[in-house]
């Protein structure tokens, strides 16, 4: 398949380029900072992007003849007031339907799930600290929810890790029960394997060993 990538140079991005790539798909990664990411495969081809700043039909135009969208947008570890999950996601929405492109896969958190099984205190550490980041995803769960006619689904991993591949679970009404983390290679490989499958289309699935 013709993946567009956004965020390909996160820590998930990056895995999610390698195991697309050993599957064969065609991936244009879209980067602000192409020097960020060293990867190379003939099925690979990096594009400077902003998806912030460029405009929405220079945008759309990128984007064209693309199977999907696979969004890993983030922030890192910088916990300070953002707008990049919304209104970056927003923007690509918007870029979608103009080149009618229909399936999105975003990538949110456990964090932003009110039922979130956790201690209290490790709650209330983690939304403190992080507060700014999960508030911005609440932000663009709502407005990829909101747009019609998108096949999207939003993947909430628990705390990544950079593990090897284990047994995890996937939960669609709350996070799995005593679930703390899953590796990004075990999230990576469930976003790749719903490409065409619809078992979550429009769902919210909770990832965790």
């Amino acid at each position: 398949m013709r993946i567009a990538l956004f965020g390909a140079t996160g820590d998930l991005g990056k895995e999610l380029l390698n195991q697309g790539l050993r599957e064969g798909h065609a991936i244009q990664a879209f980067v602000r900072n192409p020097d960020k990411l060293n990867t190379k495969h003939d099925l690979l081809e990096i594009v400077p992007t902003d998806v912030i700043k460029d405009s929405l039909d220079s945008l759309a135009a990128k984007i064209a003849d693309h199977d999907l969208v696979i969004s890993a947008l983030g922030t890192g570890m910088n916990p300070g007031i953002t707008k990049i999950y919304s209104e970056g996601t927003a923007k690509i929405v918007q870029a979608m339907q103009l080149a009618k492109i229909k399936r999105l896969i975003a990538v949110s958190s456990c964090g932003t799930d009110p039922t979130l099984d956790e201690p209290w205190w490790f709650l209330w550490l983690i939304r403190r600290l992080f507060i700014n980041v999960y508030v911005d995803m609440a932000r663009m769960e709502e407005r990829i929810i909101n747009t019609q006619n998108l096949e999207w689904i939003i993947v909430r991993p628990t705390r990544l890790t950079n593990g090897e591949h284990q047994k995890y679970r996937v939960n669609l009404t709350h996070s799995p029960e005593n679930g703390g983390e899953i590796s990004r290679a075990d999230v990576a490989q469930f976003i790749l394997e719903q490409l065409q499958q619809d078992t979550y289309l429009r769902k919210f699935p909770a990832l965790s060993y």
